[in-house]
């Protein structure tokens, strides 16, 4: 369950509003210069939520197949996508070519020193640390990882208050503010966290690290307003509120003492209260998306009827039924738009294999992504996203999307009454309910029916007997079964004779005239007319 109940509320409308505004490509933002910044954060947000929809799967692409401008953007870019297992080293080394050194120690923030300097660098650190796992010892991390070396950069500039400033090239001419604290304690954090050192049982990294960042926390609590808010910048209230909850949150299995519950919940509270009626913060997707981070420590527990991966209540609130999958309906999307590397959907079910991949005319270079999988077969039921490299024939390297829609065999995602085995072994879509009413080989029997029956919607005459799988149902014949010569009703007239004549194979009169659907085909008269009424009728006409 989430951490604080009342809050989800603003978290199902907030979602909501971040879903509603998504660009038909997956990412978000009208402009240019900040798409980037705002999609890898949204994304960051859902990771926390653990929200792995389409709408997810499709900004995981859009990442994946664009690039950032500014360090910042890069650095976000870099740490959702690793978090999600796709690493784009070219991000990473591009990050690691921006970085310059200050002191003896790593910083990003431009060219030189800049008012984004603490934020950058903590968001580098942050992307670094991903990638990594633990060294054996604190001399190969200082040696060897420089993401400890621009932990040090932070640790080395924290003010006499425990807080931190932005800098410029005289040093630290600003006063101590939450913004770069609040960065501060998570880039120094997410040393700990990506190294797994324990807070109390790693000397070298608390008396280096960890004790830095917990009088950065206890700095941000003593700024604190009797409103909630932590903050000193006109008109980024709620966004640096939001970040100071969020660091005050990294510590919350910290075993020391340090008690941060009252004022991350008040803070909560705070933020809580500048959600407005669309569950936007000031119709702002960035600063939403942080809000939205700050309301709860873990993620929340949605309920997905549908399993569609939108939430229910999600869904209500964007008009859509929670009652029927819409995954279908949210893969239609322009492929152009994700560089020609927007496969469409496949759908599988559980115990088969992995689909075949289509290199798009290249050839297959790795894998990025891929679902569980058992001795190559799909594990289990779920909305997934394949990922893999190629090289297409000019030689170029894209990532490749191939959503895939994995059904258990028995299960009726769509509600139609044909299970998930049934509608992918004959082309059917679990997902679209209107494929029940249709007759794809024009036999007479929707889809549906073909399923009651056994018989193979895409052909007419699943037995191949000549006789259409329509007429034999409605004549309670074996369409599974060759019965073309059979003569059930011992009219001298075979079953296939009496599908020429549209005849009933089990009345021997199928018109009731009183002589045999035989002698009537013998006598070049139709069985299945009465021919003495219809010449009653016409004789009272003349």
């Amino acid at each position: 369950m989430a951490d604080d109940p009342p809050f989800m509320n603003h978290m199902e409308k907030g979602v909501a509003y971040l879903l509603s505004q998504q660009n038909a490509d997956g990412s978000w933002g009208s402009n240019p210069d900040t798409r980037m910044r705002i999609t890898a954060r949204i994304v960051e947000t859902l990771q926390h939520f653990q929200l792995k929809g389409p709408f997810y799967e499709k900004a995981l692409v859009w990442l994946a197949n664009n690039h950032g401008s500014s360090t910042e953007a890069i650095a976000r870019q870099s740490l959702v996508l690793n978090q999600a297992g796709i690493k784009r080293l070219d991000l990473t080394n591009q990050l690691l070519a921006q970085g310059w050194m200050y002191s003896n120690r790593l910083s990003w923030g431009g060219t030189a020193i800049s008012s984004s300097t603490i934020r950058d660098t903590s968001l580098v650190t942050k992307a670094l640390t991903t990638l990594y796992q633990r060294p054996k010892n604190t001399a190969q991390i200082d040696s060897k990882y420089k993401d400890i070396s621009a932990t040090g950069f932070i640790k080395d500039n924290q003010t006499e208050n425990s807080g931190w400033s932005e800098l410029n090239y005289s040093g630290k001419t600003q006063d101590v503010s939450v913004l770069p604290t609040a960065y501060a304690i998570q880039g120094i954090y997410s040393i700990n966290v990506r190294f797994n050192f324990k807070h109390g049982g790693d000397g070298t990294f608390v008396n280096y690290y960890g004790k830095h960042a917990k009088e950065g926390a206890e700095w941000l609590k003593s700024v604190q307003k009797a409103s909630g808010e932590i903050s000193d910048t006109p008109g980024l209230a709620v966004y640096e509120t939001a970040e100071s909850v969020i660091s005050l949150q990294l510590f919350h299995t910290y075993p020391r003492a340090f008690t941060a519950e009252t004022a991350i919940n008040k803070g909560r509270e705070f933020i809580s209260q500048q959600f407005l009626a669309n569950g936007s913060i000031q119709h702002d997707l960035f600063f939403t998306a942080i809000a939205l981070n700050a309301l709860t420590t873990e993620a929340p527990a949605w309920q997905d009827t549908d399993q569609d991966g939108y939430p229910d209540k999600v869904e209500q609130h964007l008009g859509m039924n929670d009652q029927v999958a819409d995954t279908i309906n949210l893969y239609n999307t322009d492929v152009s738009l994700a560089k020609a590397t927007a496969l469409s959907p496949h759908y599988a079910v559980s115990g088969t294999a992995l689909p075949s991949l289509n290199n798009l005319g290249g050839k297959f270079i790795r894998f990025i992504n891929k679902p569980p999988l058992t001795n190559n077969k799909l594990l289990a039921a779920g909305n997934y996203l394949l990922v893999y490299e190629i090289e297409d024939s000019q030689g170029i390297r894209r990532i490749v999307q191939l959503p895939l829609i994995v059904s258990a065999p028995q299960s009726d995602v769509d509600r139609d009454g044909m299970v998930a085995a049934y509608e992918l072994s004959h082309r059917l879509n679990d997902y679209d309910p209107s494929d029940a009413d249709r007759d794809n080989d024009a036999d007479g029997l929707s889809n549906l029916v073909e399923y009651w029956s056994h018989t193979q919607p895409h052909h007419k005459d699943t037995d191949n007997d000549g006789l259409p799988d329509g007429y034999e149902v409605f004549y309670h014949l074996n369409p599974n079964k060759p019965d073309a010569d059979e003569d059930p009703d011992q009219d001298g007239l075979t079953n296939l004779a009496e599908y020429h004549y549209r005849a009933n194979p089990h009345h021997h009169d199928t018109d009731h005239d009183n002589t045999p659907d035989a002698d009537e085909a013998a006598m070049g008269r139709q069985p299945a007319i009465h021919e003495p009424a219809v010449l009653m009728i016409l004789s009272d006409q003349l």
